[in-house]
């Protein structure tokens, strides 16, 4: 049986500039005002646990930047 392990990051607006989601002080979110550089910090972040080996389950955005879950296969010895 495969087991895994999780680990959960957090990512301050700073680090992200505008990424993907730009959420106003209300808390509304929408896709307006993307940015080349906002993207690229992003993938920085996915590629950089990726290499890891930690896989992307989810993520989650709000107006002060954004929480991601992953998860890695343990491996068997």
């Amino acid at each position: 049986m495969n087991r895994f392990e999780y680990k959960i990051s957090k990512h301050d607006e700073q680090e992200l500039e505008k990424v993907v989601y730009f959420c106003s002080t209300s808390g509304e979110c929408t896709l307006d005002d993307v940015t080349e550089t906002g993207t690229e910090a992003l993938k920085r972040i996915f590629n950089s646990q990726g290499e890891q080996g930690w896989e992307l389950v989810q993520f989650s955005a709000g107006s002060e930047g954004l929480i991601a879950f992953w998860k890695r296969l343990i491996k068997q010895d």
